[in-house]
């Protein structure tokens, strides 16, 4: 596999600088093109000032998730193509962390169609229209086809049985992960259809499941899918089905990362993600890194028995 860094058509860099620089450069580009972001990072921690080794240092904090690090180094890059979507991506993943909606949607309007990221624009907006309305919600104009991310921001702001014939109505929807299924579900033990509650969970999730046990550790812990989500999980929820749905024909490994690494930083327990980049990291061979993926996930998990 190419280098993923030439992935971002944004970064270009180039070896004409002195002995010191150049293997430090090419040290650490060589731990991201073996998909170890994470070593090119520690590598470049020292005070550097090179601008190609800053913008290295930028990429190889953002494939890590490190969106706080990524977005000081960004600033700190005075080049003119500094408002590409690549630059602008870790203050989206700020201001979202952070609820600065407005914020968010201004940055969102600056990345555009990069990884997709424009597909949370339309939940953003349909939080603040109800979050500004604040009055009763009128079933009539609720399409038939909402999806499950609208309807769980509905129920933040509304009684949730009032809820149930839309969702009733979209209970077969497509591309539903198992994450989206477990929320589903959630949703219908929140308003005590236990019936559903529990043929969402024996039916539709895969058999890597224990599901009598799913069953009864969601009815009694509070956790993700037995209270009303909130908006950063919801968002992190349709960044992670943007992720499965779709694969690598359309994302660089390198993509897939900092996609998933969003979703963690946006709700950390999201222990499906974790399972998402263990197994990439295991695809590139950097064993450690999938280990270290794994054990970060709770013993309690939902999430401890499947293979995704």
């Amino acid at each position: 596999m190419n280098s993923n860094i030439s992935k971002f058509s944004d970064i270009e860099v180039t070896n004409k600088k002195s002995p010191s620089i150049n293997a430090l450069y090419l040290s650490a580009n060589y731990s991201i093109s073996k998909g170890d972001a994470y070593t090119a990072a520690k590598t470049l921690n020292s005070n550097i000032k090179d601008l190609e080794l800053l913008k290295l240092k930028f990429i190889s904090n953002l494939i890590s998730g490190n969106f706080k690090q990524a977005y000081n180094i960004s600033n700190s890059l005075n080049i003119n193509n500094k408002n590409g979507p690549v630059y602008e991506l870790p203050k989206f993943a700020l201001t979202l962390k952070n609820y600065e909606l407005e914020q968010s949607l201004l940055v969102a309007k600056k990345i555009k169609n990069f990884l997709n990221l424009h597909d949370v624009v339309p939940l953003i907006n349909y939080w603040l229209l109800h979050l500004k309305e604040k009055k009763d919600l009128n079933f009539d104009y609720i399409s038939k086809d909402i999806s499950i991310y609208k309807l769980l921001i509905l129920e933040n702001f509304y009684a949730s049985k009032k809820l149930k014939k839309i969702v009733d109505e979209n209970i077969n929807l497509k591309n539903l992960n198992n994450n989206d299924l477990l929320l589903l579900a959630g949703y219908y033990f929140r308003v005590n259809d236990i019936d559903k509650f529990k043929t969402i969970i024996q039916k539709n999730l895969p058999n890597q499941f224990d599901k009598k046990l799913l069953i009864k550790n969601i009815s009694k812990t509070k956790n993700i899918f037995s209270e009303v989500p909130d908006l950063n999980i919801i968002l992190a929820s349709k960044i992670y089905n943007n992720v499965k749905v779709n694969n690598l024909q359309e994302y660089s490994y390198s993509h897939l990362k900092i996609l998933l690494e969003l979703a963690l930083y946006l709700y950390p327990n999201m222990d499906i993600a974790k399972y998402s980049l263990a197994e990439i990291y295991d695809d590139q061979k950097s064993k450690e890194i999938a280990l270290k993926k794994l054990n970060s996930i709770s013993s309690e998990s939902f999430f401890i028995c499947p293979v995704i």
